[in-house]
């Protein structure tokens, strides 16, 4: 289920990236309406299904007002209001008609559980014992020893701010008093947790995390008596299923593997942000500041997966093409003058 939901995100990610070109980089005129309607559904499934993307959507609003021209800067911002309003509050309807619960308290503190943990290994002594009982108080003791570096799972499961005196400032407060001692600890948590989103040359998996970056079959799940396998080809299917999942033979493939490395697909976008920047595409500016920001929210979160970069393994090659074809028009224009 997780899957198919990433799966469905990355798509309505991909047109949301994709229609943003279209409207407000290509075309010269405004947004109809019936195109407008048509964004404004775009940006509310993206944001119901991934509440992180509502972030980025708001931290995006202020760089709009890069653009050049201000009709279209005007409109942007009011789909981009009226869609963010439209998640916010079909969110919200969706919560009291699910009667749905909030996900794991330590769910956003995975980098800063990940730091803790990593401290109390690798310099015990930095912990005063005052310091060791408050920590105990958030986390058990039995979870931070089985602190593992590329995956906050192990940690956060059991953090919980509901004993007495627990709260959020709190424990912020007890995690920078610890940071303070433990600056190399802390980078070194934050960059293992996160490797797999900047190093393309990290391959999963390693000695940390045995879970393969290319996720073909699920475990430990029951499943209802109404579903079973179906496959016209089911030994061309198997042989698939091992080429990548077992044998993982895509490795083997030189510059090929290299589309299945998220810290390569990010690189990819960097530069292609850069050349904008260096062509001074401002048109584009807003766009790269949304995926720089929801990549931001990946960075902070508990493990590194295919699946969560999977919008920007969809999203690169057609940006990329967009950005050297307004390059091109624009040098072309600045030739004939």
């Amino acid at each position: 289920m997780v899957a198919t939901k990433d799966v469905l995100f990355s798509t309505f990610f991909f047109l949301l990236i994709f229609k943003l070109c279209e409207y407000y980089v290509f075309e010269k005129n405004l947004l109809s309406r019936n195109k407008a309607i048509e964004l404004i559904l775009i940006i509310v499934l993206v944001g119901l299904f991934r509440n992180n993307a509502i972030y980025a959507l708001l931290g995006t609003l202020p760089f709009i007002l890069f653009m050049k021209k201000r009709k279209k800067r005007n409109n942007l911002l009011f789909v981009f209001i009226l869609g963010i309003f439209f998640t916010l509050v079909s969110n919200q309807a969706f919560v009291a008609i699910t009667s749905a619960r909030p996900g794991m308290q330590g769910q956003m503190y995975s980098v800063p559980l990940q730091q803790l943990a990593r401290s109390y290994i690798n310099n015990p002594d930095s912990f005063s014992k005052k310091e060791k009982e408050e920590l105990f108080s958030y986390v058990p003791e039995v979870n931070l020893r089985n602190y593992n570096p590329r995956i906050s799972d192990y940690v956060k499961g059991s953090f919980t701010l509901k004993h007495k005196g627990n709260t959020s400032i709190k424990f912020l407060k007890l995690w920078a008093r610890i940071g303070r001692k433990n600056k190399s600890n802390y980078l070194d948590a934050f960059l293992m947790l996160t490797q797999g989103y900047w190093d393309p040359n990290l391959q999963f998996p390693d000695k940390f995390y045995k879970q393969p970056i290319v996720e073909l079959k699920t475990y430990n799940t029951v499943l209802s008596k109404g579903f079973y396998e179906d496959s016209k080809l089911p030994n061309i299917r198997k042989k698939i299923i091992d080429r990548f999942y077992t044998e993982n033979s895509y490795k083997k493939i030189p510059l090929f593997s290299l589309l299945f490395s998220s810290g390569f697909v990010i690189w990819i976008l960097l530069v292609t942000c850069l050349y904008s920047i260096y062509n001074d595409l401002r048109d584009f500016y807003f766009i790269f500041v949304f995926l720089i920001l929801y990549y931001g929210t990946l960075l902070l979160g508990p493990v590194t997966l295919v699946r969560y970069v999977y919008p920007y393994m969809l999203v690169w090659p057609i940006l990329t093409v967009f950005v050297i074809i307004k390059a091109n028009e624009k040098n072309i224009i600045s030739l004939t003058k």
